[in-house]
């Protein structure tokens, strides 16, 4: 995970976040900050016998298509 400050962020990610969320933390003058999350591992299933070919991420990489 890295921490970004609002003024560290590019013009067009703070543009596109603001468009999703109806909310632009730029326009604060409070401290707000930006979490980047980079996942390394990803798991999905509903019921026990989906536990076989649930790793859809490993290593940061995509095992599914």
């Amino acid at each position: 995970m890295h921490t970004l400050a609002a003024t560290e962020i590019p013009d067009q990610t703070g543009d596109a976040f603001a468009a999703k969320t109806g909310f632009d933390p730029r326009q604060l003058t409070s401290t707000y900050l930006y979490f980047r999350i980079r996942p390394q591992r990803l798991q999905a299933w509903r019921e026990a016998n989906e536990l076989t070919g649930r790793e859809l991420m490993r290593g940061g990489q995509w095992v599914v298509s």
